[in-house]
């Protein structure tokens, strides 16, 4: 799925300082983030990605938030992952590079991915 995604970046491997943005506006634990993330920095070692996301349930928030942290001590990415108390997105501009959406109906998944 990132694949698909990242194939219609044709920047992402030809320039050496490139950022970009992700954002999954159901995020779940943060898996899609992550792997997104990972992938964007083996096709270019040197780009900075910046992770959003939002999760509606509070338990696998915390999964999500505490996973981040794990992975960036810095704590950056975690604290783009909100609960959605509102309506918000910080991204660059407000604007985002990438976004991954991930829906449920009636236990059977929908994906839906806008580059």
């Amino acid at each position: 799925m990132v694949d698909l995604v990242l194939m219609l970046d044709t920047e992402l491997a030809g320039h050496e300082a490139v950022i970009r943005t992700v954002n999954d506006c159901c995020c779940g634990i943060g898996g899609i983030l992550t792997l997104t993330k990972d992938r964007i920095q083996q096709i270019n070692p040197q780009t900075k990605v910046f992770l959003y996301g939002k999760e509606l349930n509070p338990q696998t928030w915390a999964i999500a938030r505490s996973d981040m942290l794990i992975l960036g001590p810095e704590g950056k990415d975690a604290e783009n992952i909100k609960l959605p108390v509102c309506f918000w997105f910080a991204g660059r501009n407000n604007t985002v590079d990438h976004a991954n959406v991930t829906r449920l109906f009636a236990g059977e998944t929908e994906l839906s991915l806008v580059a």
